[in-house]
């Protein structure tokens, strides 16, 4: 992973309405690309990650701290500081003084958000001056809501339990279906990782998997169930011996 520092400083975009109208996005927003995980400092001291394929919109005043997750997944570390951070995704914007926490988009339009640390309330973008509509985030529980969803309706997700140390890189997992695990390595992949096999596919695995680095990847699983590999241009085949 890369550090590096940036100001939210540039020629001004188009602000983050409802927020600030002093407030400006950077003109060189964070981004990673395809396969990329790489860490960020912010002028105030905070550290965002992004994962693979994101980007996160900047925005830092005298008197408010202001990120938009465009796409992706990020991790952010936030530092204490009188100004309140605001983290807008979809339809919600979440909000602290301090925090650490994960928030990011998946293939269902659904956004994921777990906070690990600190305090942050959350509330419908564009409705965050009533405290009426505000709601404490619990610590440590996986939560999620539409990302078209303007009432903010909050559910339970699926444990993301193999997802805590993405920004390694790394994968963990006490079982989880060889498709689903396929999936998770395929964000990172150049070309895809195919199984075309149901029986295959059904397989169950446990462990750490390396999956940002496909090749590393591949070959593990190969080993761990005695798969053939066959690389086309469209694609890795995993399949039977």
């Amino acid at each position: 992973m890369l550090f590096v520092a940036i100001s939210a400083g540039g020629a001004s975009l188009s602000g983050p309405q409802g927020q600030n109208p002093m407030a400006a996005w950077a003109a060189e927003p964070l981004v990673t690309r395809h396969g990329e995980i790489r860490s960020f400092h912010l002028d105030d001291g905070s550290v965002v990650t992004l994962d693979t394929d994101s980007r996160l919109d900047v925005a830092l005043t005298d008197n408010a701290r202001i990120v938009k997750l465009a796409r992706g997944r990020a991790r952010l570390q936030i530092a204490t500081d009188v100004r309140p951070f605001r983290i807008l995704a979809g339809s919600g914007q979440v909000t602290t003084t301090q925090a650490s926490l994960d928030i990011g988009y998946d293939s269902e339009g659904m956004i994921g958000l777990t906070l690990s640390d600190g305090a942050a309330v959350i509330a419908p973008a564009g409705q965050t001056t009533h405290k009426s509509m505000m709601r404490q985030i619990p610590a440590a529980t996986p939560l999620a809501y539409r990302a078209d969803d303007a009432a903010l309706r909050l559910g339970a997700r699926l444990s993301d339990f193999g997802d805590s140390d993405w920004p390694s890189g790394w994968a963990e997992y006490r079982t989880v279906r060889l498709d689903q695990l396929v999936a998770a390595g395929n964000r990172y992949a150049a070309v895809p990782i195919i199984i075309k096999d149901p029986a295959i596919a059904r397989l169950e695995a446990s462990g750490r998997f390396r999956i940002s680095q496909t090749d590393t990847f591949v070959r593990r699983l190969a080993q761990l169930f005695d798969l053939a590999v066959e690389r086309r241009d469209n694609g890795i085949y995993l399949q039977q011996r």
